[in-house]
C-alpha cells in the first residue's frame, strides 16, 4: 500500500500563497534579528489567509494543507505558535477556536518553565504528565 503525499494543485497554491505572504511581510533580516520577532498584526494577517484554521474540525482542509503551510512558514523562518494554534482548535470550544483561527487569540502550549510564546498569548495550555490543562 502506498500513500500519495504530493500536494495537489490547491495545496500547492496554498503553499505558494503562504510563501508570497512571507516574502511580503517577513524578510531574512527579520528572521536573523534577535528576539522572537512576533508581530500580532502580521499574525492576524496570516490568519486572514486561512492558515490558522487549516485542519480544524469544521474545515475541509487536513494534514497535507497543514504540511504545505508549515513548509512555507518554516522555509521563511516565520515565527509564531502555529502548532499551538492547531492543537487549540482541536480542544477548545468552537467560539474560542474561531478566535484562534482568526488570529485574535494567541495560544501558547508548554510545561513550566518552558512555555513558548507566553508573553504574547491570551490562552495558555499547560502539559503535565500526559494531561493538558487550560
Amino acid at each position: 500500500m502506498s500513500i500519495d503525499l504530493d500536494f495537489d494543485a490547491a495545496q500547492q497554491a496554498l503553499a505558494d500563497a503562504v510563501s508570497q505572504f512571507c516574502r511580503d511581510h517577513w524578510t531574512e533580516a527579520d528572521a536573523r534579528a534577535p528576539g522572537p520577532g512576533f508581530n500580532a498584526d502580521i499574525w492576524r494577517s496570516l490568519a486572514g489567509l486561512g492558515v490558522l484554521a487549516a485542519g480544524a474540525p469544521d474545515e475541509e482542509s487536513g494534514a497535507l494543507e497543514v504540511c504545505a503551510i508549515a513548509e512555507a512558514l518554516g522555509r521563511a523562518a516565520f515565527p509564531g505558535p502555529l502548532a499551538a494554534s492547531y492543537l487549540a482548535q482541536q480542544i477548545l470550544p468552537p467560539d474560542e477556536a474561531a478566535r484562534v483561527a482568526s488570529g485574535e487569540t494567541v495560544v501558547c502550549v508548554g510545561a513550566p518553565p518552558l512555555i513558548p510564546w507566553a508573553d504574547h498569548a491570551q490562552c495558555f495550555l499547560e502539559c503535565d504528565e500526559g494531561q493538558l490543562y487550560r
